[in-house]
């Protein structure tokens, strides 16, 4: 920990002075480098012709083998420096094995990565590797030691209680990174301020030997288009991955920056929740900055802010000032009534509001604070958000790590917008629109393969003639909507929409469209709608459009399209004929109920209305009304065998869900257990079997026999727990691999026995502290069916086992 060095800097300047040497300084350095360290160097600058010869470059770490906290004030390098300041003003000061050009001086510099180090320029320094400067380990130069006439610290723990981690000697600083000190560092050759750059040789700032860099608008104050690019404030589970990102200049600084989060306190509305000081950051050589907590798992951040306090089910407004002057707990709306009283920062760079729900505070919720607000996600606040490329607008990521760990790209590129100059809201493709692009994505696309215009220029009157072209002629197909799923525990991998209809019938003319609310509309909105152009009817008689991770009923859907259908309200589902309307579009601009327009030529089949006790929007086109359950809208609506609607479980573990199958009678059980039309328990076949107490007891340990099939694991886990007990066999377990270097390809678990002894009822276990804690039952593998091999061995491995 660094004290007060005032008084010793101004002797240090005095001294230096004297000697004429006061303008000679650090100006880069690198410590280590992924692989083998062989390129450390330390440069400096200065007068050229100034002579070098009295200075020394002194490294203090730790002391080798001292106990804590003797090991503070250590002396790890002593160069005695000499030479002159070359013409050019810089010196370059290296390891003999360097490799990225010449250098004036060449000395060992074994520098120790990972823990807090101070470099100096000394002059007149007598000691030696092994002294000590901080005798009495209170974290402050002994009085005397060294003469400075420059020095540096460089952190991996910037506070640092001189037992787990070193104190350091210098007011000047960089790192740490992310827990670790940087490998690389460069000042800003005009504000002279430090900045970290890159681990590997060779970053865009990694310059030795030759000038640095300038910071105005390259790693200096006030970066230009400093803005907020991704958030995450809330997620399934504990909340590990909450993090912000910001894009600008590459390298700029963040000196002076703050993130902050209001939302409410007790006294109200415009409580400060949350502050992140920037100040000492920067953002990396690809204009980005990322700060997360320390358990944060979607990469490496560039700051640790275990501290960050993003209120989950609230509205939350997230600002990036600068120079912030305020405090936790702090009002920034003191009546309460949506307007900025107290102004604690010169200027709000950015800002964005993550709404809750739409109706108007004070009643029911907080007020937000930004220009940009993001509506509710359903009718909950969106757990994460970020800007889609290219144009920036605002996006809501899923709330489940399946699905915000493929959206979130912390530290790079925002992924892009859904398909490029295509799926806007409310921009109906069959419309002249001012600028590019429209709202159905299958119909633009193919417009924009015909004339690249529609998309880059102006979605013009030629565009929309291109895209009434693709309406059908003549009546729609005999066909319907047959069974949805919208929801389910964990992330949404299973959503899909069945259609029954002939075999080879073309779906062409049709769309899937869910009229519900979009949040902050209560009612009327087309909240989704999936053109099914080019798509027909399959040989079973059963079109599965879902998610290409879809694993219910015949598992891979025929359509795969990312489906990500609104969660919470009252919605409507239709097949409909020739739709010319738009998604995001309001068909219900009064919210009486009634639609005002309606963009088709006519529904096909049934149309079903999910219902939620909770939900006060309205249904419409005299849909069938199917729910609540209990008083939530259902995840899943299936016509039964019998012809009326019914919904299933929120859990598909639990339900009915026959995507591609024939649909079961309204109130079956979740699989046929115990019917005779069921297959033998002991044979591979469909979900369920006809031994109704073996099925229970196998579809109760792994839900996947009932739901999907009845594989080779199921009829294990029959042969382990239904048939007739008897006495465990004599067997051991000889030989176990649990992990190695880079992937587990070949983790394995022996086991030894008499030759031909059978494993039925036999099962691996692996206890752990998994999700339910200490004693979590982490793996099950059955052994039934399993024979102890001739050699007197049995293998259970992973399917990538190389070993053998």
């Amino acid at each position: 920990m660094t004290r007060s060095l005032a008084l010793l800097t101004a002797l240090a300047a005095t001294s230096a002075a004297s000697a004429g040497i006061a303008d000679v300084r650090m100006s880069e350095f690198r410590i280590a480098q992924p692989g083998l360290d062989v390129d450390q160097y330390v440069e400096l600058v200065g007068e050229p012709g100034t002579s070098l010869d009295g200075l020394q470059f002194v490294v203090v770490g730790d002391l080798e083998g001292a106990f804590p906290p003797d090991q503070n004030g250590g002396v790890e390098i002593v160069v005695d420096l000499s030479g002159v300041i070359p013409e050019d003003g810089i010196f370059l000061l290296a390891s003999p094995s360097y490799s990225l050009g010449g250098a004036d001086q060449i000395a060992n510099l074994d520098f120790e990565p990972g823990e807090n180090l101070t470099f100096f320029i000394a002059e007149g320094y007598g000691g030696m590797v092994g002294d000590t400067v901080d005798a009495n380990a209170d974290g402050i130069l002994d009085k005397g030691a060294i003469s400075v006439v420059d020095s540096l610290a460089v952190l991996a723990d910037q506070d640092p209680d001189g037992f787990g981690s070193e104190f350091y000697y210098s007011d000047t600083t960089i790192g740490p990174i992310a827990g670790f000190s940087p490998l690389h560092g460069w000042r800003c050759s005009d504000t002279l301020v430090w900045r970290p750059g890159s681990d590997a040789v060779g970053g865009v700032n990694e310059t030795p030997g030759l000038p640095n860099a300038t910071c105005d608008g390259g790693g200096g104050p006030g970066p230009d288009g400093l803005i907020l690019n991704e958030l995450r404030i809330d997620h399934s589970g504990a909340d590990n991955d909450e993090f912000f990102e910001l894009k600008g200049d590459p390298n700029a600084s963040l000196d002076g920056y703050a993130l902050i989060a209001i939302g409410d306190g007790a006294a109200g509305s415009g409580a400060i929740e949350s502050i992140s000081l920037l100040d000492g950051y920067q953002l990396n050589a690809e204009g980005y900055f990322v700060g997360a907590k320390s358990t944060f798992t979607l990469g490496i951040p560039d700051g640790i802010f275990d501290d960050l306090q993003f209120e989950n089910s609230d509205t939350v407004t997230i600002f990036l000032v600068l120079n912030f002057t305020g405090e936790l707990g702090g009002d920034i709306d003191v009546d309460d009534d949506g307007v900025i009283d107290a102004f604690f920062w010169d200027e709000i760079v950015d800002g964005v509001t993550i709404l809750e729900t739409c109706e108007e505070p004070p009643t029911t919720t907080e007020w937000g604070y930004a220009a940009v607000v993001v509506p509710p996600d359903g009718i909950y606040a969106a757990g994460g958000i970020f800007r889609c490329e290219p144009s920036g607008d605002w996006t809501i990521g899923g709330f489940s790590f399946g699905d915000y760990s493929q959206e979130h790209t912390p530290g790079t590129m925002n992924i892009e917008c859904d398909s490029v100059g295509c799926g806007g809201l409310a921009r109906s493709c069959f419309e002249a629109q001012d600028g590019p692009g429209c709202s159905d994505i299958v119909i633009c696309e193919l417009v924009c393969e015909a004339d690249s215009a529609c998309c880059s220029a102006e979605w013009d009157s030629n565009c929309a003639s291109l895209a009434n072209a693709y309406l059908a002629d003549g009546d729609p197909p005999a066909v319907a909507i047959n069974e949805f799923r919208t929801k389910q525990p964990g992330g949404d991998d299973d959503e899909y929409v069945e259609i029954i209809g002939d075999p080879g019938e073309s779906l062409d003319g049709l769309s899937v469209v869910f009229i519900g609310s979009d949040g902050c509309e209560p009612n009327g909105v087309v909240v989704h709608q999936y053109n099914l152009i080019g798509q027909t009817i399959p040989g079973s008689g059963y079109f599965v459009m879902g998610d290409p991770t879809l694993s219910l009923g015949t598992g891979s859907p025929d359509y795969p399209i990312d489906i990500e259908i609104i969660d919470g309200g009252n919605l409507t589902a239709a097949l409909v004929w020739n739709f010319v309307g738009a998604r995001g579009g309001d068909l219900d601009v009064d919210n009486d109920c009634t639609l005002d327009a309606t963009p088709w030529a006519s529904t096909v089949g049934d149309v079903v209305a999910m219902i939620g006790d909770s939900s006060g929007n309205c249904v419409y086109l005299n849909a069938i009304e199917v729910g609540p359950d209990n008083i939530y809208t259902p995840a899943h609506v299936y016509k039964c065998a019998s012809g009326e609607w019914d919904f299933g479980a929120f859990d598909p573990s639990l339900g009915v869900d026959t995507p591609g199958l024939a649909n079961l009678e309204c109130g079956a059980p979740p699989a046929l257990c115990g019917d005779s039309a069921a297959g033998d328990c002991f044979e591979i076949g469909s979900a369920g079997c006809d031994d109704e107490v073996c099925c229970d007891l196998v579809t109760s340990l792994d839900p996947f026999c009932a739901t999907d099939s009845w594989d080779e694991t199921c009829v294990s886990h029959a042969l382990n727990m239904c048939l007739p007990l008897g006495n465990a066999p004599e067997i051991r377990i000889a030989e176990i691999r649990i992990d190695q270097p880079g992937a587990d390809v070949d983790e394995f678990i022996e086991i030894r026995g008499e030759p031909g002894t059978a494993l039925d009822g036999v099962s691996v276990l692996v206890v752990g502290d998994g999700a339910g804690g200490c004693g979590s039952l982490e793996v099950a593998v059955p052994l039934g069916g399993v024979t102890i091999s001739g050699n007197g061995t049995a293998l259970v491995s992973t399917d990538s086992f190389t070993l053998a």
